[in-house]
């Protein structure tokens, strides 16, 4: 499954969907990300057979997204949809509030995230900021560090899939299963 992951800073990995996917790595990384989840399964595997059904079936959330035809929908697309459905996906725009998304972030760990020493630092220099303290700043400059340091503490790799967009669909993977996924 090494065809996904791309290089993105030191710390985060990203999912990369640029190449054709083979359908059966496809799925498999879906099955991993998802411990499995029968609806995240089923839709996966519907994008791959049949878009048509695929579009109809999400056409709602789809359109949303500005995505007004089957042929438009790619494999990234799909994947964090079908993460999100099942809440372990935290879906931000990148000048969204870093504390905002860290406390999504804090609760798709269930807590863990508090649990060290580097989230009372990671929170201590929000409070200090008084400028630019959207995420994107604590994933591509000088801050990551202190968000960086504080997924790891809590035994977890800060995963993006690339969508292509000004988005960042980010999910936390155990340290332990994050080999599987690069």
């Amino acid at each position: 499954m090494n065809k996904f992951i791309g290089k993105f800073l030191a710390a985060i990995g990203v999912i990369s969907f640029r190449a054709e996917v083979n359908a059966s790595d496809y799925l498999d990384l879906g099955a991993m990300l998802s411990n499995g989840n029968t609806k995240v399964m089923e839709d996966l595997t519907l994008f791959q057979t049949d878009r048509k059904k695929y579009f109809k079936l999400h056409e709602e959330e789809l359109l949303q997204r500005g995505i007004e035809s089957p042929d438009e929908i790619s494999p990234a697309i799909t994947l964090i949809d079908s993460l999100k459905s099942i809440k372990k996906v935290v879906y931000a725009d990148y000048k969204e509030d870093a504390g905002d998304v860290l406390k999504r972030l804090e609760s798709l760990a269930n807590g863990k995230l508090k649990q060290g020493g580097s989230y009372v630092n990671l929170v201590a220099h929000m409070k200090e900021k008084t400028t630019a303290n959207g995420i994107s700043n604590y994933l591509e400059n000088s801050d990551a560090q202190y968000l960086f340091s504080c997924v790891t503490e809590a035994k977890y790799k800060l995963v993006m899939i690339d969508e292509e967009s000004d988005a960042y669909p980010l999910l936390l993977v155990p340290l332990e299963q994050f080999e599987q996924v690069k």
